[in-house]
């Protein structure tokens, strides 16, 4: 369960991120995140140009159920 906080910090970002943006919305490197993106632990999907892209509802999915926030 979220805490009503980063329900708020996430209700905030944009409705598509991209990898770089939510490694800095966690402070953490972006290859974490490619490598959560790569086993799937993070949905996630390629535009026309290849960059990867990943929904708000997405990443909100994923911390309910990884962190204890």
């Amino acid at each position: 369960m979220l805490s009503n906080i980063m329900i708020q910090k996430i209700k905030t970002l944009p409705c598509i991120l991209s990898i770089k943006e939510v490694a800095m919305f966690f402070d953490i490197n972006y290859l974490t995140v490619y490598r959560l993106v790569y086993k799937k632990e993070i949905k996630a999907y390629q535009d026309d140009e290849k960059n990867w892209c990943i929904n708000r509802w997405d990443l909100a999915t994923f911390v309910s159920k990884s962190c204890n926030l």
